[in-house]
């Protein structure tokens, strides 16, 4: 699991995971220092801490590092990514940050790809938009990734979900055993 500080990761990490003592949640960004890890059944789910724009440069070189050592041809061991994203926020950060440099939401989903990890674009906090503006937010996610027009088009991919109502949880959970080999 990985993506910026404060999406909710370590949220849906709990949910996921069945897991509610060790795993620090908060409302402030940088609650989770460390990675957390987690047996399940026929796979280890890992929490990361969030990556910011400019803060905490060596938890970023680590979980970069983490993926690159991971998920290389030669040590294959993760099989897939969840990448997580405040989908009320993904519109603003895009249009705050395009004409500078790539957002770090769609850098991190092209780095994703680029180790074949065929990632899960979790877009959490989707009870907080009204019906129309979270299709049209989930429609932009779809366009900057370069998935297409339509967000419906590929929902094995991005997953509107929250943490806070659950809903979305189970789709997650699914959408990664389909991407597990046994």
């Amino acid at each position: 699991m990985i993506g910026r500080s404060n999406v909710g990761k370590s949220s849906i990490f709990r949910l996921l995971s069945n897991r509610k003592k060790g795993v620090a949640v908060g409302k402030h960004a940088g609650t989770t220092q460390a990675f957390w890890h987690q047996e399940l059944k026929n796979y280890i789910l890992v929490d990361t801490p969030g990556l910011r724009f400019k803060q905490a440069r060596a938890i970023q070189k680590k979980i970069i590092s983490y993926v690159e050592k991971n998920a290389s041809p030669n040590h294959r061991i993760i099989e897939t990514a969840v990448l997580i994203l405040d989908i009320k926020l993904f519109p603003e950060l895009v249009k705050r940050w395009k004409d500078r440099q790539v957002p770090l939401d769609i850098e991190l989903f092209h780095f994703l790809q680029e180790f074949d990890l065929n990632p899960i674009v979790a877009c959490n906090k989707s009870d907080k938009l009204p019906q129309q503006a979270l299709n049209d937010s989930l429609n932009m996610v779809s366009r900057e990734f370069n998935l297409g027009p339509d967000w419906h088009a590929v929902p094995d991919i991005i997953i509107p979900c929250s943490a806070k109502t659950k809903k979305g949880i189970n789709l997650i959970k699914e959408a990664i055993l389909k991407r597990i080999r046994f």
